[in-house]
């Protein structure tokens, strides 16, 4: 009897010690992920710091600055490729100001766009942004010339969202592109959202200081 309850017990202890690796297990797992997104989430803030900092000191070479903002977002989104598309002041429809992993081609077609067949068209009117998970499921592209224009710039999923002003006005559009079907994160998202304050702010200013020299060089006329 006396060995049948060492048995049991030592089966007892066995099961309790392999319970408790894997609650440690899983654990140690959910640690490594919050250090994942900690350090990730601390390289992207330094990113953001940095092109603060660019766009302050060179400012004025906005081709520049614009390149740089949309390669942090490419970064920090995980795509593959993406673009900057600028509204026209007197048209109000979107220019490519700067792009990156495509040819001339896609630009082109994509350049003045404004119409609801793009997600860049979208976010313009709605102002708001907008996830193309799966470009052929999406309503979007439905039907539409730009969805085989996608597919052959190996385009599967786009993350568009629009570069608001302080008095409510879309300034551009960023977006960002991806060869596979893609579902972007909350943490994306909010990185997201910061890079388009930034790179809002800054549009604001430059469109600002373009209306001040304006304004002098009238006054000097």
């Amino acid at each position: 009897d006396l060995e049948e309850k060492l048995r049991h017990a030592k089966e007892g202890l066995e099961e309790l010690v392999e319970d408790r690796t894997k609650e440690l297990r899983v654990s140690e797992t959910r640690l490594f992920k919050l250090l994942e997104h900690s350090a990730a989430d601390l390289k992207a803030m330094r990113r953001l710091n940095e092109i603060g900092g660019l766009c302050a000191k060179d400012g004025n070479d906005v081709e520049a600055c614009l390149k740089e903002i949309l390669s942090v977002g490419i970064e920090i989104s995980g795509a593959d490729k993406g673009n900057i598309q600028l509204t026209d002041e007197e048209t109000g429809a979107l220019r490519i100001a700067a792009q990156s992993g495509f040819e001339s081609w896609f630009s082109d077609f994509f350049d003045l766009g404004s119409d609801a067949n793009s997600a860049c068209g979208v976010a313009l009117k709605s102002k708001q942004r907008v996830v193309v998970e799966n470009i052929n499921e999406s309503e979007i592209f439905a039907g539409k010339p730009s969805l085989s224009i996608l597919r052959e710039a190996d385009v599967m999923a786009v993350q568009s969202l629009p570069l608001v002003s302080s008095t409510g006005a879309v300034l551009g559009i960023i977006s960002t592109h991806f060869s596979n079907v893609h579902r972007p994160t909350e943490q994306e998202l909010r990185l997201m959202d910061l890079l388009a304050r930034q790179a809002a702010d800054y549009l604001e200013r430059k469109r600002v200081e373009k209306e001040r020299e304006q304004l002098l060089e009238r006054e000097h006329e």
